[in-house]
C-alpha cells in the first residue's frame, strides 16, 4: 500500500512544481541512495536515516507504481524519473533490474 501512495506523492509534487512554472524534467525516487544511517566524523557518507532500496524493490516501485501513476496523472510524457542520484556502485543489481524491463521504461 505504501508503494501506491508513494508514487502519487511523488506525481502530485511535480504536477505541483509544474504548476507554479518550475521547469520540472525528472524526479528522482530517492536522493543519495547509498548512503547510511549514522554520521562517521569522517564524511557525510552516513549521516541521515532513510529508506534502504534493493533493486527489486526500485524496480516494483518503479513498475508498478510509479510509473503507472505518473501515466494516470497525465505526467509520462513530461517528467522522467531518476534511478539513483548518487553514484550507487551495484549497477547490475540495483539499477539494471528496471533499465532491463521493458513494462518499467514506459
Amino acid at each position: 500500500m505504501y508503494k501506491g501512495v508513494g508514487g502519487l506523492d511523488l506525481a502530485k509534487a511535480a504536477k505541483a512544481f509544474i504548476g507554479e512554472g518550475v521547469p520540472l524534467e525528472h524526479i528522482a525516487v530517492q536522493n543519495e541512495p547509498n548512503q547510511g544511517n549514522v554520521w562517521n566524523g569522517d564524511s557525510c557518507r552516513n549521516s541521515y536515516p532513510k529508506m534502504h532500496w534493493t533493486g527489486a524493490q526500485l524496480h516494483s516501485f518503479v513498475r508498478e507504481h510509479l510509473g503507472p501513476t505518473l501515466e494516470q496523472q497525465g505526467l509520462a510524457a513530461k517528467v522522467g524519473i531518476f534511478l539513483s542520484t548518487f553514484p550507487v556502485n551495484d549497477f547490475s543489481g540495483y539499477v539494471k533490474p528496471t533499465l532491463a524491463d521493458p513494462a518499467a521504461l514506459k
